[in-house]
């Protein structure tokens, strides 16, 4: 059976399989990286190859069409609440070092590095996990109510439990644990947001915001890593999860529900058609 054939024929256990294999690949280009010496050219490389390999993956699976179905306004205004928190956060942060004296920041290189970094992760998570796993899950299953809710929490606990990996390269396992119950709410919103308005970019943006606001620091200064934002995470950050998961219901609330299924059944229509 080809590959496209089994997402669609068994769409959960090819997700779990498309989970593993990204935690493989990003396992194998953080190995190869610890191998090779420091550069900053290196680095860049490295980024780029981190944005060409989700691509790759999405036109081989056959949902190259993730990238251009959608309205990119309608998805925005379904993710404003999100698109407003972060957005948020992020001035906060910047704000907070900019007025600061003691910021050291990186060089312009450095800068551009982490710019491309935090692009690279909203682009690679959103299409390889809405792009891919919720596409594939919503065109499944999503042919009543139930099946949306199915594919919305199937999907965002897959997101959320891939951020284990994460203890490979140094996060502590505590952290890592108030990071997947973040990431599985954020997951579930954004898979609800993706549904609304089947737009990949706007979730792009969105993502690119939390991380701008996350890893701020280890992004555009000299005073951390990416691992070591992660490690300073703490259990009050939690107190978002319940807000994310009422958000969602009210995206997906009964009056919406029909929108929300044409979107789907629009998408498995566009599904057909490319695999004729």
């Amino acid at each position: 059976m080809k590959l496209k054939q089994y997402m669609r024929a068994y769409p959960i256990p090819a997700c779990c399989a498309v989970a593993l294999l990204v935690f493989a690949l990003m396992a194998a280009v953080s190995f190869v990286r610890k191998l090779l010496p420091e550069s900053l050219a290196i680095d860049y490389i490295r980024q780029l190859v981190s944005i060409l390999w989700p691509l790759a993956l999405t036109l081989v699976l056959g949902y190259g069409r993730c990238y251009r179905r959608g309205s990119f306004g309608k998805t925005l205004l379904a993710g404003v609440f999100a698109l407003g928190l972060f957005s948020f956060t992020f001035l906060v942060r910047a704000g907070d070092a900019i007025l600061s004296d003691k910021t050291a920041w990186k060089s312009a290189a450095g800068i551009g590095l982490g710019v491309i970094n935090l692009f690279g992760i909203g682009f690679r998570e959103e299409t390889i996990y809405r792009g891919v796993i919720a596409n594939s899950l919503g065109i499944a299953c999503g042919k009543d109510p139930r099946g949306v809710w199915k594919a919305v929490i199937t999907s965002g606990l897959i997101f959320g439990l891939a951020h284990f990996s994460n203890i490979i390269a140094g996060v502590q396992i505590t952290q890592a644990l108030i990071q997947v119950i973040s990431a599985c709410a954020i997951g579930i919103l954004f898979t609800a947001v993706y549904f609304r308005g089947g737009n990949l970019w706007a979730l792009v943006l969105i993502h690119c915001l939390i991380d701008a606001g996350g890893l701020f620091r280890s992004a555009f200064t000299t005073a951390s890593s990416n691992v070591e934002d992660v490690n300073n995470l703490s259990w009050a950050g939690l107190v978002i999860v319940p807000i994310f998961l009422g958000v969602t219901l009210f995206l997906l609330r009964k009056k919406k529900m029909p929108a929300v299924l044409e979107n789907l059944r629009q998408a498995a229509e566009c599904d057909r058609q490319n695999a004729v």
